[in-house]
């Protein structure tokens, strides 16, 4: 008899079976039925059992663990894992355990059958362990999805070197180089996606591809050096392929040839770089060793300088989706233009030039603003963008809470310098001065809070006066000049706008008025 021992901690999932195993299996003995790992360890020191079926996610010690434990005390045991995860790790560890099958909940008899009775031949013929692995590899061929989506995930979000290594592996394609592709195509790409793979396996590439943010991501390996006839030719091909499906309407972003696993999140955003540029260009494809894309993503300072007045923008206009949009842009020209030391240092540069700015239209916050070095210590690249992302998000709630406090108190503070110099020759700028806030930030106030511009408020303010004292008699052009107005012409235009009357017509009616 075949001694089997099944661990599994679901009570209902432990029944059907080891029911399953005593209605289909005569050639088993069901030994033990437990429900944790360390009773199916101790008690297998003693009962030596053939087989062990056994769940990876079972409480405390887990299967894999159990496996190994169990292995060490008898080297001749078997083990099939059935578990509900689909996880590249647990079936690249149970690989290196030797684990004959890796089946998924639920267990179907068949699919159960099988991986027994590959078990029961195994020990009879005495299989190399070598083999073991092999059909292991040919029987997880199912979770291929999930490992490609691990690979494509690792490169968008900078992972290690060492974890892309070990996927690649999963392949035997840790040692290849190659390109990444990024296809943007406006009608259908979603489904074009897994054609275009198709294709190009079809005619002999080996590739490892995802679909993300709506675009095509392509990671194409090649054994050898990464020749540039070879990225043409592929991009050709796949230019043809699209034309044929009737989707004329597309880019292609090409990135420079990787020859290290750690090359390929660079990879990526090199082509992320490339495309936009194709896409801002119309072209069907651009590659990133473009002249035109270095000078501009290499341009340090001139890029710090930008960014910072488009950050200003989106935190003073309060548009939180725009800074996450401009955060993730950020990130991705760093990470792909600089060794991820460097990055830091340039994204904590870019901070304090943003506490700069935002400093100077609100004195009041001072210190409080100031950058957080802490974005020099991350260990991550994929963490770079989350890391300036809080940054501008502190910031931009600093800013919003001041707002909160301060903005009946400077568009008032604003009025009331307007009612005491509005016979002076005053702006918007000046205002601004004298009560401590930028003018882009007082004229946004101003039009929110009055629905009028510094200028029309200072106009209207003008006239007004001019109204008072036109009907004391004075002359037009006093008027003008003792309400600020240093042009007759101007006067009268301005006069007229507010009252729909020239300043003579004006005195005349009013004072027939007063008289009648």
């Amino acid at each position: 008899m075949y001694r089997v021992m099944v661990v599994e901690d679901e009570y209902i999932e432990r029944q059907a079976l080891v029911l399953m195993l005593r209605n289909n299996f005569p050639e088993l003995s069901v030994i033990a039925e437990l429900s944790n790992g360390i009773e199916a360890i101790n008690l297998a020191k003693t009962e030596r059992p053939d087989l062990v079926l056994v769940d990876v996610g079972i409480p405390g010690i887990n299967g894999l663990e159990v496996i190994a434990a169990i292995k060490q005390e008898d080297p001749k045991a078997s083990f099939i894992i059935i578990s509900s995860h689909d996880n590249f790790e647990y079936a690249q560890r149970a690989i290196k355990l030797g684990v004959e099958d890796y089946l998924l909940k639920p267990t179907r008899l068949e699919t159960l059958r099988q991986a027994i009775n590959a078990s029961i031949a195994k020990k009879k013929s005495s299989f190399e362990a070598a083999s073991t692995a092999t059909t292991l590899l040919n029987r997880m061929e199912s979770i291929r999805p999930l490992v490609e989506h691990d690979f494509i995930y690792e490169v968008i979000s900078n992972g290690q070197a060492a974890e892309l290594r070990r996927i690649l592996a999963f392949w035997g394609l840790e040692d290849y180089g190659g390109f990444c592709l990024v296809i943007a195509e406006k009608s259908a790409l979603s489904r074009l996606h897994g054609m275009i793979k198709t294709a190009l396996e079809e005619v002999g590439n080996k590739l490892v591809s995802g679909f993300f943010d709506n675009l095509s991501v392509l990671c194409v390996m090649i054994k050898g050096p990464v020749k540039s006839e070879v990225i043409d030719s592929i991009c050709n091909f796949i230019q043809g392929f699209l034309r044929n499906q009737g989707c004329p309407d597309f880019c292609i972003g090409v990135s420079r040839p990787v020859k290290l696993a750690a090359e390929w999140p660079a990879a990526y955003r090199q082509a992320r770089l490339a495309l936009k540029r194709a896409l801002e260009e119309n072209l069907a494809v651009k590659k990133y060793d473009m002249p035109g894309i270095l000078s501009q993503a290499e341009s340090s300072a001139e890029n710090l300088r930008t960014w910072t007045n488009l950050l200003v923008r989106a935190v003073l206009e309060d548009k939180e989706d725009q800074q996450k949009k401009l955060t993730g842009q950020i990130a991705l020209v760093l990470l792909a233009n600089h060794e991820f030391r460097q990055a830091r240092e340039e994204a904590f540069k870019l901070m304090i030039l943003l506490e700069q700015e935002l400093a100077r239209t609100f004195p009041a916050l001072g210190k409080k603003l100031e950058a957080d070095a802490a974005i020099l210590e991350i260990e991550q690249p994929r963490s770079l963008e989350a890391s300036l992302l809080s940054h501008i998000t502190r910031f931009a709630l600093m800013v919003q809470d001041l707002r909160d406090q301060n903005k009946n108190t400077f568009v008032d503070s604003a009025l009331l310098y307007i009612h005491a110099n509005y016979q002076k020759e005053i702006s918007l700028g000046g205002i601004a001065r004298e009560i401590g806030v930028s003018p882009y930030y007082l004229s946004k106030l101003l039009h929110r809070h009055t629905s009028k511009t510094c200028t029309e408020l200072i106009a209207e303010k003008r006239v007004e006066e001019a109204k008072k004292l036109l009907l004391r008699n004075f002359s037009s052009k006093e008027v003008c000049y003792q309400v600020g107005f240093n042009s007759q012409n101007y006067f009268a235009k301005i006069f007229k706008k507010f009252t729909g009357l020239t300043p003579g017509e004006y005195r005349t009616i009013n004072i027939s008025r007063e008289e009648e």
